[in-house]
């Protein structure tokens, strides 16, 4: 199952109006949805992945890991949602596909905001830097426990910077 991020225009950074006090990318409840989403993901994309989701997922990382180097924040947030969004399309799971597709609105917003509040920090970058690499390894290791420890330490750290 493949899916395109919309262009950053189509997309409301807020997410739809959920009538709540605060829009949805503003509250840690995203946090909690991703993290059981992701930690499962991760876990299944590393049991299954094939040599050729392997190698796509290789080359999402390092699109992302080379977007750590720059300061354009809005290739960040699209390098850092096609990562997220590759795993749990290499986790073969259609129920966490349909999940990550119908979140992407959400995740644009909460993903942009936690980016500019933790990109310009050089410790907190290098932290970010190092848990998508510690998930990317894991995965193609078929290490299906790290690979699920470091996507949920990974939400933990963005909850708690």
């Amino acid at each position: 199952m493949g899916w395109a991020l919309p262009a950053p225009a189509a997309i409301d950074p807020a997410g739809p109006d959920t009538g709540n006090a605060s829009p949805l990318h503003l509250r840690d409840e995203l946090l909690d949805v991703r993290e059981l989403v992701e930690s499962h993901a991760a876990a299944a994309a590393a049991r299954r992945a094939t040599d050729t989701g392997r190698r796509r997922l290789a080359e999402i990382f390092e699109r992302l890991d080379r977007s750590f180097s720059t300061e354009d924040g809005e290739a960040q947030v699209a390098c850092d949602l096609a990562f997220h969004m590759a795993i749990i399309d290499l986790s073969g799971d259609p129920a966490l596909q349909k999940v990550g597709a119908a979140v992407i609105p959400l995740m644009y917003g909460h993903v942009r905001r936690n980016l500019a509040r933790l990109m310009p920090d050089p410790h907190r970058r290098e932290t970010l830097r190092r848990q998508h690499r510690a998930t990317y390894e894991s995965i193609v290791a078929g290490n299906a426990d790290a690979a699920s420890a470091s996507a949920s330490a990974h939400m933990v750290f963005v909850r708690t910077q």
